[in-house]
């Protein structure tokens, strides 16, 4: 009887650690899914983003009848091994560049297909900031639970890691409100 109580006493803590691992396991993975997913949608939008402005370094081109690329190295920029954070700084600078020579040459400011293609450019950016934000959020909390003990265990037993944040319009207005 003693040796059939033990076994059974072994079974059900053996039992409650694995729904707890699960448990805990399921809140990661959960968390995991939702970046992953965001950051799909980071990289989509970005290479959207250098396609776009690639098609607007041509037609400020063609309307200024100029021989040099605006965009510095733009063409080069597909065929470079970047993160998504890397490409998003670049193509931010590429961005402000296209916004300078707009604001710099009328004949491109009234543009009607500059226009268009510089008001997807903005389309963009504001599903790019929704789509860090909502990255961020879930990073943050990915992190969080990753520094703690039972679940840290089970993030490097599984390989989940936490990444870099992304830059966001709303993470610049929170530091220069701390400021």
């Amino acid at each position: 009887m003693k040796v059939a109580t033990i076994i059974l006493i072994i079974l059900l803590l053996i039992g409650i650690l694995a729904i707890l691992y699960f448990n805990f396991y399921n809140k990661l993975s959960y968390l995991f899914s939702k970046t992953k997913y965001a950051e799909d949608l980071i990289d989509k939008d970005l290479d959207k983003k250098y396609k776009l402005l690639v098609k607007i370094n041509n037609l400020m081109k063609k309307t200024l009848h100029a021989k040099k690329d605006y965009l510095v190295a733009i063409n080069d920029f597909s065929s470079e091994e970047l993160f998504s954070s890397e490409k998003d700084v670049k193509l931010k600078e590429y961005t402000t560049t296209v916004n300078n020579l707009i604001s710099d040459y009328t004949k491109l400011a009234n543009h009607k297909e500059i226009k268009k293609q510089v008001n997807n450019l903005h389309e963009i950016d504001e599903k790019l900031d929704a789509s860090k934000t909502y990255f961020n959020k879930y990073m943050v909390e990915l992190s969080k639970l990753s520094t703690k003990l039972p679940t840290s265990l089970i993030a490097k037993v599984n390989k989940i890691k936490v990444k870099q944040l992304y830059e966001t319009n709303e993470t610049i207005k929170k530091i220069s409100e701390d400021l």
